[in-house]
């Protein structure tokens, strides 16, 4: 209740800020179901949807989102009862990222400023979770030492007080580090889609400072041990570099060639890891040989009830425990989709998917420098990094219940640089960088 009362009094600008200033670390309060951060976005976003005087969001984006929450909510309908609960709180994470997505886009429309001042009241939290991280892969003492503490409880939250009972992560791994987070590659998700979103920022405000900062994220996602992190980021680096310049012609045009090099592109980064890093690709083997064996169950499950999926509860008692002593998720975005709700939400989030890629083509191509181009295929590329995550870990479309801030956040910048050419331009006129 007083948490409601001073988000009800302030400003919304501030309110805006203390969804950023509240995202790293979380606080988890005795008495609420979920963290302090959580719980002030959804206020915001409330608030936010009421006020008059302000711009539509009309995004196609944020309809498909509400499909996918939609038919998330209508599989309860054959949900197992021991779901019912996990349900409950994918639904309301996926509210959640909703109401935020269209947030941001209304920002984006009114006052795209607002998006960057966001972005750098978050540093802090960032930087924090970036040392800790560091810290953390240096020292395995001191994260177990943190990780056993009340700290953990208040920040971390209820991940940290199961970690060493019944849902034990791999953050555990003494060749890994999280921060404030149980697993390791959120932690790198995280810390890659801030450092990309710092970028872009910079770029946006010229405040070259910024740099460091997104550099600090990016060696805290490295230090975090995650494969994923190594495999994604040098893919998307590569991205980085040359998709600006071939951006002048239309996107069509240049979205085939590179869907049709990109199996050439990841299978001679694999063959590259093999010879260069023996020991990383054997790591990477065994994670995908359990993945692949979870995989292979769904598929065989898919046969059996292909419309509506497994219902919630599903998963973990016809198909989690393979080839492990404990319950393993999905680890894929789409068979997590189909498994707790069926075929409809499944296409609904391929659909968002395509056209949040799309989407990001033509605000990229529109561009009227090579500089700006650049700077909205960083935005693409956090939204990518997501996607691609989601394809081999434990995150939804939008990621996790963090990083889907910072995710939502991306979208806000397409949609800002997509709103009037000249004001994209952000005062460039040559082509530069």
């Amino acid at each position: 209740m007083v948490i409601l009362l001073v988000n009800l009094t302030l400003p919304h600008r501030v309110r805006l800020i203390g969804v950023a200033v509240l995202l790293v670390p979380q606080l988890y309060l005795p008495g609420l179901p979920v963290s302090l951060a959580v719980l002030w976005t959804l206020l915001t976003c409330a608030i936010g949807l009421m006020e008059r005087g302000r711009s539509r969001a009309d995004s196609p984006l944020v309809v498909i989102s509400g499909l996918i929450l939609a038919a998330a909510a209508v599989s309860f309908l054959w949900a197992l009862p021991s779901g019912i609960r996990p349900g409950v709180v994918t639904i309301f994470f996926e509210l959640v990222f909703v109401l935020w997505l269209r947030e941001v886009i209304v920002l984006a429309r009114d006052d795209p400023g607002l998006l960057d001042t966001i972005l750098l009241w978050a540093i802090p939290g960032v930087a924090l979770q970036s040392v800790l991280t560091i810290v953390f892969r240096v020292s395995p003492t001191i994260e177990n030492e943190f990780l056993h503490s009340q700290l953990a409880w208040l920040t971390v939250g209820p991940a940290a007080q199961h970690l060493f009972t019944d849902a034990a992560n791999n953050v555990l791994d003494p060749g890994r580090s999280g921060g404030f987070f149980v697993n390791t590659n959120v932690a790198s998700l995280f810390g890659a889609v801030a450092a990309l979103l710092l970028f872009i920022a910079a770029r946006r405000t010229m405040h070259r400072w910024l740099y460091l900062f997104a550099g600090l994220s990016l060696a805290g996602s490295v230090f975090t041990g995650s494969k994923s992190f190594l495999v994604i980021g040098a893919s998307l680096a590569v991205v980085i570099l040359v998709l600006p310049r071939m951006l002048k012609g239309s996107a069509a045009l240049v979205a085939l060639p590179i869907a049709l090099l990109l199996p050439l592109a990841f299978s001679s980064l694999i063959g590259f890891l093999e010879r260069v890093f023996p020991t990383f690709y054997a790591k990477a083997q065994g994670s995908y040989g359990i993945r692949d064996d979870l995989w292979t169950r769904a598929a065989q499950m898919f046969q059996e009830s292909p419309v509506l999926g497994l219902g919630f509860g599903g998963w973990t008692e016809k198909v989690g425990r393979v080839g492990s002593t404990f319950v393993l998720p999905p680890h894929n975005t789409f068979v997590a989709t189909w498994a707790n709700s069926g075929i409809i939400a499944l296409a609904l989030v391929v659909v968002f998917m395509v056209a949040a890629i799309v989407f990001g083509f033509r605000v990229a191509t529109a561009q009227p420098t090579l500089r700006d181009r650049r700077t909205a295929v960083f935005a693409l590329c956090a939204i990518g990094w997501t996607f691609l995550h989601g394809m081999a870990d434990n995150t939804g479309v939008y990621g996790d219940e963090q990083s889907m801030i910072l995710v939502a956040v991306a979208f806000g910048y397409l949609y800002a640089m997509s709103r009037d050419r000249k004001q994209v331009s952000l005062g460039f006129t040559s082509d530069e960088t």
